[in-house]
């Protein structure tokens, strides 16, 4: 019995711990399946296979790690699973009688078969035996393992929403170009409904329908994370996606902008308003990247699903000349895009400086009823504004009278790589913002401020759209308080967070969104020092990271 495996008997779990502390360690210091014990295999000399053949059992051992390493991550996670190889393949590299019946129960006729042909894989033997070791040497951690998988399984997330889940629901997926008509046609759908909710991806979006939907007399409130507008005798409501009641029941649901159930951010948002929805009929609207994947979710709630395609109603142009840097270039009907609030009120200064053209200003945290002066002074023909500087809050459906897009970067800030090339679906969105049908820019046009831009912005306008394949999703409420159940009170929310992330299981059609999921982690370490209980802890993290819009 060699000495390594001598030091573990007759010591308690925590004793076993401690001297595994530093290999479990650095074994979890990255997710990769060739990080395995560099071991002397020399200092191994049991008396009953000889050096060769222990050289060709450890080739196999660890060509079974690399081979099954995401089966080992499934089942252990990704530092207990290391672990438990890396003490396995020391019980089976210094391997004697004495041993063998707590090396996964073999017997030493296995281990000569496994040695005479060494081309044969003996996955399921190794991996018995690297469970049974996980068990045995690390028990706690096994035990807490199994049940974390349980309590993180997030891999049947329509199964949380029983209310949609008691209906035959009816999907209806309207996918087209900006000024398609689209949305148009679902929020007609919504007015005739008795009862009904428009959810959109910005307030300003949700004000808009808020008022389209009471100017046609239909009554309806108003939601969104900053703003409540109670009308009475309100049979619907306008709400940013965030602010959706999933227990409510609709007639008539309508979904806006659905292709961002994808974006890594806040797709979460959209995954649970669509599986969630209590209402007979949903028109979810965008384009055409997500229909398959809606299509997969319906067929996973057993919904009715129907897709409609719209053209668009107006040409759009797009120019492969620039404005060669010259706002003296810019013209009445023009929208000039920034992606930074100070660049639009430097545009804005230079352009009034430089040329006798008067200009609004519309980003997406500008308070609602400045926005809505603003959009209307610019969509006013006879009004004494001339050209609207915007951040890409226009590229969401807002109803403007814009005759020329102009980018005058194509390169925006993200939370996670800094600076980086605004998406070409992004790119696409904005610029068709560009014409609008029954006014006099019915004819839209796209182009750049700078010629430097143009070979991205030619090269994105001319990409085919890229269909999506996984959900947005995280866990809910009560999943936390599930999963935190298992644990000391004293342990905090965001080490509660850590836990989850670490194990989480999903299907293929969904993924975790990492970014929300990080923002969350940081409030929840932020609060730390408040002595809060866990609803308290969850309800501020919650409503100050996923209804921010």
């Amino acid at each position: 019995m060699n000495r390594f495996y001598r030091s573990f008997q007759g010591r308690s779990e925590a004793g076993r711990g401690r001297r595994l502390g530093l290999l479990f360690r650095s074994l979890s210091s990255e997710r990769d399946s060739s990080l395995v014990e560099n071991l002397r295999l020399e200092s191994f000399k049991g008396p009953v296979i000889s050096a060769s053949k222990r050289a060709l059992l450890d080739e196999k051992l660890v060509d079974f790690f690399k081979r099954n390493y995401d089966r080992v991550e499934e089942e252990l996670g990704d530092s207990l699973g290391k672990a438990s190889f890396n003490m396995f393949r020391r019980d089976l590299l210094g391997i004697d009688s004495r041993v063998l019946r707590r090396v996964g129960r073999l017997h030493l006729s296995d281990v000569e078969r496994m040695l005479k042909d060494p081309h044969t894989q003996h996955d399921e033997v190794f991996f018995d035996g690297m469970m049974r070791h996980a068990r045995i040497f690390f028990k706690s951690s096994f035990e807490e393992s199994v049940r974390n998988k349980f309590v993180a399984d997030l891999r049947q997330p329509h199964q949380l929403y029983p209310e949609a889940r008691s209906k035959k629901r009816k999907i209806i997926y309207h996918h087209g170009p900006t000024n398609s008509g689209k949305t148009y046609t679902a929020m007609e759908a919504l007015k005739k409904s008795k009862n009904g909710v428009y959810a959109g991806p910005l307030r300003l979006l949700a004000l808009e329908c808020f008022e389209r939907l009471n100017r046609a007399g239909v009554y309806a409130s108003l939601l969104t994370g900053q703003e409540i507008k109670e009308v009475p005798f309100a049979t619907h409501t306008s709400c940013t996606v965030e602010m959706m009641s999933v227990t409510e029941e609709y007639e008539v649901v309508v979904i806006d902008e659905i292709q961002l159930i994808g974006d890594p951010d806040r797709g979460s948002s959209w995954t649970r308003v669509l599986l969630g929805a209590n209402a007979k009929e949903i028109h979810v609207c965008g384009d055409g990247t997500a229909v398959e994947l809606v299509k997969q979710l319906a067929d996973i709630c057993g919904d009715e699903f129907e897709d409609h395609s719209y053209v668009r109603r107006t040409p759009l142009t797009v120019k492969e000349e620039s404005l060669e840097g010259k706002l003296t270039n810019l013209k009445r009907g023009d929208a000039l895009i920034a992606f930074r609030r100070q660049d639009l009120f430097r545009l804005k200064h230079d352009i009034e400086r430089t040329t006798n053209l008067k200009c609004c200003v519309i980003y997406g945290s500008l308070p609602p009823e400045t926005r809505a002066r603003q959009a209307k002074f610019f969509n006013d023909p006879d009004g004494a504004f001339d050209v609207l500087v915007a951040t890409d809050a226009i590229g969401m459906g807002l109803n403007l009278n814009i005759g020329r897009v102009i980018f005058s970067t194509l390169v925006k800030k993200s939370r996670d790589v800094g600076m980086q090339k605004v998406s070409a679906p992004h790119v696409r969105q904005i610029a068709g913002r560009a014409g609008r049908d029954g006014t006099e820019y019915a004819n839209g046009e796209a182009t750049c401020l700078e010629a430097e831009d143009m070979d991205y912005f030619l090269e994105a306008m001319g990409q085919p759209p890229v269909p999506l394949e996984k959900a947005g999703i995280v866990p809910t409420f009560e999943q936390m308080e599930d999963f935190a159940s298992h644990y000391p009170n004293s342990m905090s929310l965001a080490v509660l967070l850590d836990k989850f992330v670490a194990v989480h299981r999903v299907e293929k059609n969904f993924r975790l969104c990492s970014p929300r999921m990080n923002d969350f982690m940081i409030i929840a370490d932020m609060m730390e020092e408040v002595s809060l209980e866990f609803f308290f802890s969850h309800e501020f993290g919650v409503t100050y990271t996923f209804r921010v819009h």
